[in-house]
């Protein structure tokens, strides 16, 4: 694009010069300018275009061999945690496969909510955990942190499921008919604008029905924000934060409005970067694109988060091999976590070093 640009503007100087024009008339040349720039924008738009599209392979090969360079130098400094975390993974998705080939325990679940909601849970968790490590090796920190965010309210959710058992957790399966009712009603309010055609009657009818008939079955406060957990709560309104309290979470609250910041729009989100060592430059420094450092708290946040999902599921069925299996992913989190922060702390060494010597070197001078 810059290329072409200088050819754009040394084009125009040519043929002005060629005309005999003066260049030093700066009023004059700026009308001029404009109004070259007015006529031709929408043909200059279709040459570059043009250009790009038929550069476009040779472009895109240069950036994705500098991507995978970058990509290369991040796995050699966080090859051990990260690997780790992978595994941790396997372990989480393997134990869980064993726990549903065993077809015994899963016909004896068939009339079980919480077998089927924790399972289901635990699913989502293993996308989220791989997604997050995809963004790791790519030097996303933020994003990472970002997605670890659904995975502790997920964690959340199946810590408070496990704890008050069956009955909530059909309330939770319940719960769609109200979801699916809010998200209906506001298809049918914009739908037209977006293109799509609005629903028929009779499907309008069968969401309203399954709403009307799980309000009836739990009550009117189910229809209110995390009605499914009103009841166990004893209250009359419940937030997020009344389920971290419930089961003993609220101290990972301040890692949980750190990943707000990287989810909403916030001014903080904007400045604020995980791969910034130095956050007070955050005025000075933008992050476009990936980093090496900052990968430490959406790694150890992802493995604690996991570890707490496949516990609930895998506590379902007791056996020996289920309670190994959450005995070695406890054990695993702690050498992790110190694997996470131990890479993160040698950048920060390292950086700090070249400020003394550049600081020192510049004393010299």
């Amino acid at each position: 694009m810059a290329r072409l640009h200088d050819w754009f503007i040394e084009t125009m100087i040519n043929t002005l010069r060629e005309k005999n024009f003066d260049l030093e008339n700066t009023e004059k040349l700026n009308d001029i300018v404009s109004t070259v720039v007015g006529n031709s924008a929408p043909e200059a738009s279709n040459v570059i275009l043009k250009s790009l599209k038929a550069n476009a392979g040779e472009m895109l090969q240069e950036h994705f061999l500098i991507r995978q360079e970058f990509e290369a130098r991040l796995l050699r400094r966080w090859a051990k945690p990260l690997n780790m975390l992978e595994m941790l993974i396997v372990i989480s998705l393997e134990s869980a496969e064993m726990l549903l080939s065993n077809d015994d325990f899963v016909t004896s679940q068939e009339h079980s909510f919480l077998f089927q909601v924790l399972a289901n849970i635990h699913a989502r968790a293993i996308q989220i955990s791989y997604e997050i490590l995809c963004l790791l090796r790519g030097g996303y920190p933020d994003g990472a942190l970002a997605r670890w965010r659904t995975l502790y309210e997920l964690a959340i959710v199946a810590l408070f499921l496990d704890k008050h058992g069956n009955e909530v957790a059909e309330r939770y399966f319940g719960y769609q008919a109200i979801e699916n009712y809010r998200e209906m009603l506001e298809y049918q309010l914009h739908c037209e604008q977006l293109g799509y055609e609005p629903l028929e009657p009779d499907e309008i009818s069968e969401v309203e029905k399954q709403r009307k008939n799980a309000i009836d079955k739990y009550g009117p406060e189910f229809n209110k924000d995390y009605g499914w957990a009103i009841a166990a709560l004893r209250k009359k309104k419940v937030i997020f934060k009344d389920l971290e309290d419930e089961v003993e979470l609220d101290h990972m609250r301040p890692y949980y409005k750190l990943a707000c910041n990287f989810v909403h729009s916030g001014p903080k989100g904007a400045y604020f970067k995980m791969g910034l060592i130095d956050n007070h430059k955050a005025n000075e420094l933008m992050v476009s694109g990936a980093s090496n450092y900052g990968l430490a708290d959406a790694g150890q946040n992802t493995c604690l988060s996991l570890t707490q999902i496949t516990n609930c599921l895998l506590s379902l069925q007791p056996t020996f091999d289920s309670i190994v299996t959450m005995k070695i992913m406890t054990m695993l989190i702690k050498e992790i976590c110190d694997s996470f922060v131990q890479v993160q702390r040698d950048i920060e060494e390292e950086e700090k070093s070249k400020i003394r010597k550049f600081r020192i070197k510049n004393k010299s001078i």
